[in-house]
C-alpha cells in the first residue's frame, strides 16, 4: 500500500541520516573520479507500484540536492563534483507475486545497469538501497546477488534500509497443523510464490 503522508517527518529524519552517512563516505579508486555519484535505489512492496514511494523519493531528492550543492561550494579545484540519482524501481511492478529470488534478481539487474553506466563515466558510486515491505526482501536478495557478481567491490556501499519488512516471515495462526497448512495455502493462492515464502511454507533449493 502507498505510504501515508503522515510519515513525512520520518522521511525527513531518514533522508538526513542517509545523506550524512553519504557525506562521510570515502570511495577508494585507482584513479581520481570526475564525479562522486550518490545512487539511491528504492523498491516498492507486495502488489505495489513505484508511486507508493514517490513521497520518499521526493524527500530524498530534496535532501541530496541541498547537501550536494553545499558540498560542491566547498570543493577545492580539481576535486570531483557531488551529484545524485534517485532510482525508484519499476522492474517488479505486476511481478511481486513471483517470489523473492525472481524479484531480487530483477532489482539486481537494474542496479547493475545503473552502476555500470556510471562507472563508464568515471564516477565514484556511493550506493544506498531502500526497500518497503516485501521490497526489503527483494533488496536484500539483490545486494547478495550483486556481491556474488563482484559489483559491490567496485562501489562504496553506504546503506541498506528496510521499512515494514517481514525479515522473519509472516506469523501463522497458532491453532495447530491444519490451520498452519490452510494459512500457507491461502497465502500461496492469494499472493503466489511470494506469499508462500513469507509464510515459510517453501523450501530453499531443496533444503529444509
Amino acid at each position: 500500500r502507498p505510504l501515508r503522508p503522515g510519515l513525512a517527518l520520518f522521511f525527513s529524519i531518514m533522508a538526513a541520516a542517509a545523506t550524512v552517512s553519504i557525506d562521510d563516505a570515502v570511495a577508494v579508486r585507482e584513479e581520481t573520479p570526475s564525479v562522486m555519484m550518490h545512487l539511491v535505489v528504492l523498491q516498492h512492496g507486495l502488489q505495489g507500484h513505484a508511486s507508493d514511494l514517490a513521497a520518499l523519493a521526493a524527500r530524498l531528492d530534496l535532501e541530496l540536492a541541498t547537501r550536494c550543492a553545499a558540498r560542491n561550494e566547498q570543493q577545492a579545484a580539481g576535486e570531483p563534483r557531488h551529484e545524485w540519482s534517485i532510482v525508484n524501481s519499476r522492474v517488479n511492478e505486476k511481478h511481486t507475486r513471483e517470489g523473492i529470488e525472481n524479484g531480487g534478481r530483477r532489482l539486481a539487474d537494474l542496479i547493475q545497469e545503473h552502476i555500470e553506466s556510471l562507472l563508464v563515466r568515471n564516477c565514484a558510486v556511493h550506493l544506498t538501497v531502500v526497500g518497503y515491505s516485501l521490497g526489503g526482501m527483494f533488496a536484500r536478495f539483490a545486494l547478495g546477488e550483486l556481491l556474488e557478481r563482484g559489483l559491490l567491490t567496485r562501489v562504496t556501499p553506504i546503506g541498506f534500509v528496510s521499512l515494514c519488512t517481514l525479515h522473519l516471515g509472516s506469523r501463522r495462526p497458532a491453532l495447530g497443523r491444519f490451520w498452519n497448512v490452510a494459512a500457507v495455502l491461502a497465502a500461496k493462492y492469494a499472493l503466489g510464490r511470494s506469499g508462500k515464502e513469507l509464510m515459510l511454507g517453501d523450501k530453499w533449493r531443496d533444503t529444509d
